[in-house]
C-alpha cells in the first residue's frame, strides 16, 4: 500500500511539474491571456469605438486548441487563421459572412477593422488591454478583454 501511495504521489508531482501557465500571461504580466479571451475593439487607429461590450461588439477571439480566430466585424461574423510566435502575430485567410449591412458607418468600421487585421505584426497586453501593432511598432488597434472572460 505504501508503494502505491509513493507511486501515486510521484505521478501527481510529475504531472504538476509539467503543467505551466500560459506563456502570454507570464511574459506580458497580463490579467488576461492572448488566446481564449474575447477581445472587444476599443480603439481603431485614432477612432474610439463605442459599445465595446455585448452581442454587437466588434472583436475577436483566438482559439488555443488550433490556430483559428473568430469574431465580429460590425456587420458580419469573421473567421480565419493566425500565426503566433512570441510577440509576433499575423492573421491569415481572414474571411467573413456576407450579410447586408444597412448602417454605412458600421460597414466602414468593419472594412477598416479587416484592413487593420491584415497589417498586424505584433501584439502586447497590459492589464486587460490588448494592443495590436504594425511592423514599425505603431498601434493599429486596442482591445479590452470582455468582462465575460475575466
Amino acid at each position: 500500500m505504501k508503494t502505491r501511495l509513493t507511486t501515486l504521489a510521484a505521478a501527481c508531482l510529475t504531472i504538476t511539474a509539467c503543467a505551466s501557465p500560459a506563456p502570454e500571461l507570464v511574459q506580458g504580466a497580463a490579467s488576461a491571456p492572448l488566446v481564449n479571451t474575447q477581445w472587444n475593439l476599443a480603439q481603431l487607429g485614432d477612432q474610439v469605438i463605442s459599445g465595446s461590450e455585448g452581442a454587437n461588439a466588434v472583436g475577436l477571439k483566438l482559439d488555443a486548441q488550433n490556430p483559428r480566430v473568430t469574431g465580429f466585424g460590425g456587420c458580419n461574423r469573421m473567421f480565419g487563421g493566425y500565426l503566433l510566435k512570441g510577440d509576433e502575430l499575423k492573421f491569415d485567410q481572414v474571411g467573413a459572412t456576407k450579410m447586408a449591412c444597412l448602417d454605412q458607418s458600421r460597414m466602414r468600421l468593419e472594412q477598416s477593422y479587416f484592413d487593420m487585421l491584415s497589417r498586424v505584426a505584433r501584439w502586447k497586453i497590459t492589464d486587460s488591454n490588448l494592443t495590436l501593432l504594425d511592423t514599425e511598432g505603431a498601434t493599429l488597434g486596442t482591445f479590452v478583454a470582455s468582462k465575460a472572460t475575466e
